[in-house]
């Protein structure tokens, strides 16, 4: 199969006579915290203009069933860089002061550094880093007190660590201490200024450099970005991973995006974030390299639950597009994001969807794929998409994918089926809370059935009616599948590779297998 679409896109490359270099140029826009139904192109009913986003599906083509590896930012952006679940590892919610992520596996950008590709990096990061305290000791508290960390130490274990040559952008989200820009391991000022908890920045008080205004850093990772395109060599690969702040909270459109939408802020700031993609689609045209560049646009999770509710009530916009949920909870609102990809040297057809699943953690497998290359044994749940870049249809029977929760507890896709790791009494109960909580253990003698919920997509996008008692086969047959990705260490193809996932939901799964 490489060898084959390897042959295609080499001749593809020849024909065109444009590129000095027939390995892609590849820039992967993640948006954080936007829904499906953000996108014109996407959801014909969205309330507010798309254009960029709409040419760049037009143009390319858009995955309808992307799903993002977790509900929240930090696990998703891990399965991103190393092609693993985040729930094999245990990876939770960062903060700004979390130890490094990423250990002892390879990421995307240090394959692809390998490969001879230019690794940078401008945006969000929120994969931790190891920062040192003025005591020489490195810090170990999500939350040291101010005066205790050294700032002009910078960090190890951060974005220059893990594969790219540069990076500018924060370490966590906006609304996470230390307010400060990065430049490769360094903040580029000290934060002296003590932020109040209710401040621009959001509810969490820290110190912040006092130069920074959230406003404008939207703004500020965009062209920053647009700086490392410009100043690129385009005889040499560029690989850029540009991931946003926006349109997370802080809610903070820039003075010239605010009340553009006619909507609220939540929209606002979207239509800002199209902007973004706009700007950088316009420097590739103008390097003279956008059609040699391969450009996927997504999001880490869908909106969150104050955005949803503030633009349906505002302007009858729905961010979650007709499904349930919102981030941070097990439904279809907190999990599956839009997905477009343009890259007209090696994508058959333009303005198509595809309807196959994939996750996040495909990416990895995809660029391998491109290059023809191994994909490295530790990303062991990347499967390319490559082949539906290319206008092949997904065996839909030969794929499942296992996404999690900020509890670690699991949510399974296969076929048209949903199988959510948890009761719809505390699922109906988290979601009403307006976010997925840790709440109250369930309880471990309540029947099966008690235990899990099952929802059939195709006739029920909504997640609507519970299943599970009546379907006990595809409940065991689901969780055969769950138990075998477990235990083998892997979902896609190759040799089983036992690892130590940890995974508490294995008991359930494996008493759930014996349905049928």
């Amino acid at each position: 199969m490489k060898k084959t679409v390897s042959i295609i896109l080499s001749t593809l490359f020849c024909a065109t006579g444009a590129m000095a270099n027939t390995k892609p140029h590849i820039v992967y826009i993640l948006a954080d915290d936007m829904g499906h139904g953000d996108v014109q192109a996407l959801r014909a009913e969205c309330k507010f203009p798309t254009p960029h986003l709409n040419r760049l599906a037009n143009e390319g083509m858009a995955f309808t069933q992307a799903y993002s590896g977790s509900a929240i930012c930090t696990p998703t952006r891990y399965g991103i860089m190393t092609g693993r679940y985040c729930w094999r590892d245990g990876v939770g919610l960062a903060s700004g002061y979390t130890g490094p992520e990423i250990e002892g596996v390879p990421t995307v950008a240090e394959f692809l550094r390998g490969q001879g590709y230019r690794t940078r990096m401008v945006g969000k990061w929120h994969l931790g880093g190891q920062w040192t305290g003025v005591d020489g000791a490195p810090v170990k508290e999500r939350k040291p007190k101010p005066g205790t960390v050294d700032f002009s130490h910078g960090i190890t274990g951060g974005p220059v660590d893990r594969g790219f040559e540069s990076w500018f952008g924060i370490i966590a989200s906006l609304d996470m201490p230390p307010y400060v820009y990065f430049r490769d391991r360094t903040p580029v000022a000290i934060p002296t200024k003590l932020v109040p908890a209710k401040s621009p920045f959001g509810n969490r008080a820290g110190l912040a450099d006092p130069d920074l205004s959230p406003y404008t850093v939207l703004g500020d990772i965009t062209t920053e970005s647009i700086k490392v395109i410009r100043e690129h060599n385009p005889k040499e690969s560029l690989f850029l991973y540009m991931p946003l702040n926006a349109p997370h909270s802080p809610v903070v459109p820039s003075p010239e995006w605010q009340g553009r939408s006619k909507i609220d802020e939540h929209a606002d700031f979207r239509m800002e974030v199209d902007h973004s993609v706009g700007r950088i689609l316009k420097a590739l045209e103008e390097k003279g390299i956008l059609d040699d560049t391969l450009v996927i646009f997504t999001a880490d999770n869908g909106s969150a639950s104050f955005a949803v509710t503030s633009m349906l009530k505002e302007g009858g916009h729905d961010s979650s597009d007709g499904r349930r949920g919102w981030k941070a909870t097990w439904f279809e609102g907190g999990h599956r994001v839009p997905f477009i990809v343009r890259w007209p040297e090696g994508l058959k057809g333009r303005g198509r969807k595809d309807a196959g699943m994939i996750t996040l953690e495909d990416f990895f497998a995809t660029v391998a794929d491109i290059l023809d290359q191994p994909l490295p044994a530790e990303a062991g749940d990347s499967v390319s998409f490559l082949p539906q870049l290319q206008g092949q249809s997904q065996d839909k029977s030969q794929r499942e994918i296992i996404m999690s929760s900020l509890s670690n507890k699991l949510v399974l896709r296969h076929k048209q089926w949903k199988l959510i790791c948890v009761g719809e009494e505390e699922l109906v109960g988290r979601v009403e809370k307006k976010r997925e909580s840790k709440g109250k253990a369930p309880n471990p003698n309540a029947a099966w059935h008690e235990q899990v919920s099952l929802y059939n997509l195709e006739d029920d996008v909504a997640e609507t009616t519970n299943l599970a008692q009546q379907n006990p086969a595809i409940v065991a047959q689901i969780a055969k599948r769950a138990v075998a990705a477990i235990l083998d260490g892997r979902t896609n193809r190759g040799p089983a590779r036992p690892d130590s996932c940890k995974q508490p939901q294995i008991e359930l799964l494996k008493k759930l297998s014996t349905l049928d």
